[in-house]
């Protein structure tokens, strides 16, 4: 499968489709998908460590509650 990637901290291949806790997202400000309850459509957003606190943000907007996440797909081949 090529859309699977390798997590360097579990040390095995992932694919996106294997949602985990989000303690265990990254925060190296790569984009993941994320998930809470309530949600119609997972979020897209990256951990960032902005001036008045850090968090998960989609866009400009800070996301809280968050539950779980997974890694986006890699993008078509052209």
């Amino acid at each position: 499968m090529t859309d699977r990637r390798w997590d360097t901290e579990r040390q095995e291949w992932v694919y996106p489709a294997d949602w985990r806790d989000i303690e265990t997202a990254p925060k190296d400000g790569q984009f993941v998908l994320a998930w809470r309850k309530g949600l119609v459509r997972p979020l897209v957003v990256e951990y960032s460590r902005a001036i008045d606190g850090s968090g998960w943000f989609d866009g400009l907007i800070h996301v809280r509650d968050l539950t779980h996440w997974t890694y986006l797909p890699e993008p078509p081949n052209e």
